[in-house]
């Protein structure tokens, strides 16, 4: 991610790949909790560093990845300090408690606004997009099946300008990503 070169991080910059790899960083770090040095807690801090990381790049996928690391060293934590008969009884009764918030939040609708899968929730649930990033990213997706089952051999390397649109479904309300076909005809 760092270079000594005259470019901020190198030939590639990406937040994806910087949240990715902070949180994966940061949860190998807990490793560090079954030592037996007395600033073994210190590494508790690694976890915490990758999410305050995912959260300033705002990238969703490692938003989603984080939640889930995060339960499963909490249940990894609770099984090596508690007797096993206890980690059961708090990792089950910590499942119960986040299926229900899971439930709730997605009959309520709150979970189309504060999570990056609520997106997609929505879009089934509605048919339309909360923002217009995800509705780019559906179109691009669309289009590229779209070629594919156009031509299967060809569409891997459909590249050219003018061939994209072709293949494009129609979209209304949104930038074009590319001029379209039915506008010159």
């Amino acid at each position: 991610m760092f270079s000594c070169s005259d470019r901020r991080a190198g030939p590639v910059n990406n937040p994806i790949h910087l949240a990715a790899l902070g949180l994966a960083l940061g949860f190998v770090s807990l490793i560090g909790i079954w030592g037996t040095g007395r600033l073994r807690a210190i590494f508790l801090l690694g976890p915490l560093l990758g999410i305050v990381t995912v959260y300033l790049t705002g990238s969703r996928g490692p938003t989603v990845a984080a939640a889930q690391m995060l339960l499963v060293a909490a249940a990894a934590v609770c099984f090596s300090r508690l007797p096993t008969r206890t980690a059961r009884r708090v990792v089950g009764s910590g499942m119960v408690i986040i299926a229900a918030i899971v439930v709730l939040f997605s009959v309520t609708g709150v979970a189309d606004e504060l999570t990056p899968t609520g997106k997609i929730l929505s879009l089934l649930r509605t048919g339309v997009t909360s923002d217009t990033s995800t509705a780019e990213r559906l179109i691009m997706y669309q289009s590229a099946f779209n070629a594919f089952l156009a031509s299967p051999s060809w569409a891997t390397v459909c590249s050219t300008t003018r061939q994209r649109p072709l293949h494009m479904p129609p979209v209304r309300g949104l930038p074009a990503l590319y001029p379209s076909p039915q506008r010159h005809r």
